[in-house]
């Protein structure tokens, strides 16, 4: 184990040298403290960053902090903080951590915010281990982001699991493409546009379960080319009023689930395929239009 306080001077204004030295060993200490860091590191199998509260920052647009490369059972624990250098809208490389096709791991209490680019993003990749044998998030929160999460469609991204997730004040707070992706528990309010649900290979056919999905400005959800379906369960959606916070059916998305909850926004169902809602409660916002409304149905609503 080393601690990369251990390795700072106290006249060093930038610990990019330090951290990167640190992360050459399998178990890697931070404390709670600030620290600027301008590098990149490639995460190892089994290695363990226990972060005990820093917060991380960098100032290079170009660069992505973190990123696990097809290798196993790493840890993220002890609520560490990542920073870009979002100031206005745009676009760059950066991103806080970087997933390609990882089995076994483990990310807990992260907080990525502020990234031009993508706080946390998922990719897939080749895996040493059961396709289902994916990532373990732990009260992931990301913040006014360009793109707070991003996961792509196709094996190695999939049945990643995600407890107790925030989304709040992005400009696009979640886009989830893999198939068998599960939240449980969490928020994804405030954001410009709330989840986006898009296709892609094996795509979807996950559930989201006890989420708030509220006040979001343009979208309160958009499914877009979902061909496999997706299931939303006890799920309240407020979309903040009428002409807005839309729920947003397109290009052929089918068998979109809405079962139990409150949703209190108006849906534009442009899609040729079946969506519903079922047992849901239907508050004053709620209405249906778009080019196929009869392809949303609502089954036992009140």
């Amino acid at each position: 184990m080393i601690n990369v306080d251990s390795l700072i001077k106290k006249s060093d204004t930038d610990n990019t040298a330090a951290i990167l030295y640190a992360a050459q060993y399998d178990d890697v200490k931070f404390s709670n403290s600030d620290y600027l860091f301008n590098g990149e590191i490639q995460i190892k199998a089994n290695q363990r960053f226990d972060f005990g509260g820093a917060r991380l920052r960098h100032t290079d647009s170009s660069k992505v902090m973190f990123t696990a490369n097809q290798v196993d059972g790493w840890s993220f624990v002890g609520d560490p903080t990542l920073q870009g250098t979002l100031i206005a809208r745009g676009s760059a490389n950066e991103k806080g951590l970087l997933v390609i096709g990882c089995n076994r791991y483990l990310v807990s209490g992260l907080t990525a915010q502020l990234f031009l680019g993508i706080g946390v993003y998922i990719q897939p990749g080749i895996m040493s281990r059961y396709k289902s044998d994916q990532g373990n998030w732990e009260r992931l929160s990301v913040y006014e982001n360009m793109m707070g999460l991003q996961v792509d469609a196709g094996t190695g991204a999939e049945y990643d699991t995600f407890t107790n997730f925030k989304a709040i004040g992005n400009i696009y707070s979640a886009q989830i493409a893999a198939g068998n992706t599960q939240f449980t528990g969490g928020s994804i309010n405030e954001n410009d546009y709330g989840p986006f649900l898009v296709g892609g290979s094996n795509n979807s056919h996950g559930f989201m379960t006890g989420m708030n999905i509220n006040h979001n400005t343009f979208d309160s959800l958009r499914a877009d080319g979902v061909s496999y379906g997706y299931t939303l369960t006890g799920c309240h959606i407020y979309g903040g009023g009428a002409n807005g916070g839309y729920v947003r059916f397109m290009n052929g998305s089918t068998n979109v689930c809405f079962n139990g909850g409150i949703i209190d926004a108006p849906v534009i169902h442009d899609s040729v395929g079946t969506n519903r809602i079922i047992g849901m409660q239907r508050d004053p916002n709620f209405s249906v239009g778009g080019t196929n409304p009869a392809g949303f149905i609502q089954v036992n609503t009140y």
